[in-house]
């Protein structure tokens, strides 16, 4: 029994040390004005649970942060949890990711999300604007004195305060945080911190573990 438990002990910490390294993803533009979302992610090494417009494997996410860069068509290392590494403007560094950020992402990349135009062209654009700037207001990134608001027109501003409404108050289990890096010159560099709606990344490497290991224990049995 010692034997069985230092070895589950071992394949236990190599499996959740391994969590955190998710895989990539490579970014391109999509709906929306205001230098954040929509965009559309291509993902290697995890796949989101929602798609919209028929592009899966890719998917949409939006930004958490506003003074974090990408450029389109770079591949990124991608980090998986529940916080911003860097913490943006409004927060610390992690900054916990807000319940009802993650409230809306999951309606939105669900095509559920009350108020949003998901047809394609102007409507589209503007819902994305009113949800990336939502998004920005519940965490911090953003105030209403800040360019970012007042250079909106006014329907973007109510829709973006009806956003912020709507998920008051509500959360999810299934958006999580993508916390984007790459390597320059040598050194580790952050980038953007993006949405993601994906089973936990613990929980799928805990289940994966169990199968692992009752596969193990049968053949010992054997």
């Amino acid at each position: 029994m010692r034997t069985i438990i230092r070895g589950v002990a071992g394949v236990a910490c190599l499996a959740l040390c391994a969590v955190g390294a998710m895989g990539s993803i490579t970014l391109q533009d999509s709906y929306g004005s205001t230098g954040g979302g929509e965009f559309i992610a291509t993902p290697s090494g995890f796949v989101s649970l929602h798609s919209l417009d028929g592009l899966a494997p890719k998917f949409q996410t939006f930004c958490v942060e506003v003074n974090e860069n990408i450029n389109f068509g770079t591949s990124y290392n991608v980090v998986i949890g529940t916080d911003a590494i860097q913490g943006g403007v409004g927060g610390g560094s992690p900054d916990p990711l807000d319940g009802s950020t993650a409230w809306l992402y999951c309606e939105f990349i669900k095509g559920t999300l009350t108020g949003y135009n998901y047809t394609p062209g102007q409507g589209r654009i503007d819902s994305a604007d009113a949800l990336q700037t939502a998004i920005w207001l519940i965490e911090n990134e953003i105030t209403k004195s800040d360019a970012r608001w007042t250079g909106l027109s006014s329907s973007i501003q109510t829709a973006a305060d009806g956003f912020v409404t709507l998920a008051a108050g509500k959360s999810s289990s299934c958006t999580y945080v993508m916390n984007l890096w790459e390597w320059v010159d040598g050194k580790k560099v952050d980038r953007q911190s993006l949405l993601v709606c994906i089973p936990a990344p613990a929980a799928v490497v805990l289940g994966m573990l169990g199968l692992g290991l009752v596969g193990w224990a049968k053949r010992r049995l054997a």
